[in-house]
């Protein structure tokens, strides 16, 4: 999780997190990333926040419409400036924009309904890496966290086992979390168009904006000059383009599971370019 320390932050920032302590309760976010994990969201968030009319967070993933919902709203609200900031900017003639980036967001069952109860004005970002890499980087990520142990080819292999009935029992037991759910979904979380879907249930398509992770790594300004479109806000090219939070592989993915897992991913792939309307170039 992407904590900011105060030298980090600018002095205008550094003053609205001291006003907000005075002031108390911190505005809404304007919009979320909500995900997918280990798609890039941290390398969109780093950009993001160089803009000067986006203000960012204490911290990138307070994961509050997950499993930190039984938290107060004012905890969650606290991550954000306050009220006197964004007016402050406003008699500037000048924008006002916050946000965070929670990555469990996209995948979890009940993250669209709890979103839209407190958020009903929210826009939302999704970015969406190949599934197959997405799936070997989540397990790395999984090995190097201490959470599975198991080789690649038997943790896909034993993922059916694993989250068999976990989705069933957020949606009926109140307050119940799911770690196998979390952090054991290598295939699960690859079917996007799925998740996707949920999130449309709740909130109009166009509010939804979808972006390729691969997209984003070849031309990094491109892909923002699309987000700050989409944010109503002005282009900026004062970015610097910087990739973060990319771990690396003690050895590569074996062929036989990397075929298995693209003849897997294929018919939902194809299911998500329908629903988007175009075509990607994950094969």
């Amino acid at each position: 999780m992407l904590v900011l320390k105060e030298e980090e932050q600018t002095w205008f920032e550094q003053v609205c997190y001291r006003v907000k302590r005075i002031t108390g309760i911190g505005v809404k976010p304007d919009f979320l990333i909500l995900g997918g994990q280990k798609c890039g969201s941290t390398t969109l968030f780093g950009t993001l926040i160089q803009h000067p009319d986006i203000f960012r967070p204490r911290k990138k993933e307070p994961m509050y419409f997950t499993h930190r919902f039984n938290r107060r709203a004012a905890w969650y609200r606290a991550n954000f400036p306050s009220y006197p900031v964004k007016a402050a900017r406003k008699l500037m003639g000048k924008r006002f924009v916050t946000f965070e980036a929670s990555p469990y967001y996209l995948f979890h069952p009940l993250a669209p309904q709890r979103v839209r109860s407190q958020l009903p004005d929210v826009k939302l970002i999704a970015l969406l890496r190949e599934p197959v890499e997405r799936a070997y980087s989540h397990y790395q990520h999984m090995i190097r966290i201490n959470r599975e142990t198991l080789k690649f080819e038997d943790a896909i292999a034993k993922e059916e086992e694993r989250l068999s009935g976990e989705r069933e029992k957020m949606l009926s037991e109140d307050g119940f979390n799911s770690d196998s759910f979390r952090f054991l979904s290598y295939k699960a979380r690859g079917i996007y168009v799925d998740q996707l879907m949920e999130w449309t249930k709740e909130f109009p398509r166009e509010r939804l904006l979808v972006l390729q992770t691969e997209a984003l790594k070849r031309d990094p300004q491109a892909v923002t000059d699309r987000v700050l479109d989409f944010l109503g806000l002005p282009r900026w090219n004062g970015f610097v383009h910087k990739p973060e939070n990319v771990g690396g592989y003690k050895e590569p993915m074996g062929s036989a599971i990397r075929e298995e897992l693209r003849t897997y991913f294929k018919p939902h792939n194809e299911r998500l370019w329908t629903w988007l309307g175009e075509r990607w170039d994950w094969e």
